[in-house]
């Protein structure tokens, strides 16, 4: 339980760090990795804050502790999905755009559906760790989602 604490919180930290370096619009962003054609950082924050924030609730699950309901484990299920879903986040966006800085110049179309398929997944792990906080209060503190 401690573990999944620790990594529930190292989670938060990475997401919030990606948050606000994104909010800002921080000169980082678009300082590239490597060379000139290199991917810039501000893709890999964005796509380590997207993987944080989508095992978030895998690890606020795990620290909560295990029930075998169906309940769980379709939160469980689509907390896994959430993460598969973050994974392929980059790879997505150079697929759509055509490049690993994911910019999508004359491309209309394939930015609008990178843009939401980048909201439906920050909008996905928001609302399992809702759901999941709910469960927790519906259920007791004593009790365990």
């Amino acid at each position: 339980m401690k573990r999944n604490r620790a990594l529930f919180w190292i989670c938060l930290v990475i997401a919030v760090f990606s948050a606000l370096l994104l909010i800002t619009g921080s000169p980082w962003l678009v300082k590239p990795l490597g060379g000139q054609t290199a991917p810039p950082l501000g893709n890999v924050t964005t796509a380590l804050g997207c993987i944080a924030l989508s095992l978030m609730p895998w690890f606020l699950l795990r620290w909560w502790g295990k029930k075998t309901t169906k309940w769980y484990w379709s939160l469980q299920f689509t907390t896994v999905l959430a993460f598969g879903f973050s994974i392929f986040w980059w790879p997505v966006g150079r697929m759509l755009s055509g490049n690993w800085s994911n910019l999508f110049l004359q491309r209309p179309i394939a930015s609008k559906w990178f843009w939401n398929y980048s909201y439906g997944l920050v909008s996905l792990s928001f609302m399992l760790l809702l759901l999941i906080c709910i469960t927790r209060i519906l259920n007791g503190k004593n009790e365990k989602p």
